[in-house]
């Protein structure tokens, strides 16, 4: 039987990957910040570049506005950073520190798939599986595009059901 969410989301603790490059978040308002960490990881994604800057950047905006508005997006994008670098412990660390922190978020179902993924990635099935139809079972009215993908990773794993 797949390992129950909670369990399952405190397991994927532990320490960061490898330190990231350093950046220092503009002075201003935390919409400022937030703009320009998630305008490094654009820029990461379009020169298919380095996303540690990225990921110092969005970490150290979540890291200071973790009620902002705008933290369950960077919690999600600094997940995104390592799913790109094929980091999957990172990833599933901190796609499930979004989904703890932020379960009512826009982008929640988002980190169940990618968590999901990343789980998959690990050879960890079971967990994978389980996310997944938490995804399904937690949020039935997810996009179009979240359902598609949860339901091809299952079929690519196997799941039951």
């Amino acid at each position: 039987a797949p390992a129950p969410l909670a369990s399952l989301l405190a397991q994927a603790g532990g320490a960061p990957a490898a330190a990231a490059a350093q950046v220092a978040l503009p002075a201003g308002p935390p919409e400022v910040q937030y703009e320009f960490a998630y305008g490094l990881y654009q820029q990461a994604v379009q020169d298919r570049g380095d996303f540690g800057r990225a990921e110092n950047a969005l970490r150290q905006f979540v890291t200071a506005n973790p009620q902002h508005r705008n933290a369950g997006d960077a919690q999600y994008w600094l997940g995104e950073t390592f799913y790109a670098r094929r980091d999957w412990n990172a990833a599933s660390r901190e796609f499930a520190a979004q989904f703890r922190a932020y379960p009512q978020h826009a982008k929640a179902p988002d980190s169940l798939l990618r968590l999901g993924q990343s789980l998959g990635q690990l050879t960890r099935r079971n967990d994978a599986c389980g996310t997944l139809a938490e995804l399904d079972r937690r949020y039935p009215n997810a996009s179009q595009s979240i359902k598609i993908a949860a339901t091809r990773e299952r079929q690519r794993l196997q799941c039951p059901g």
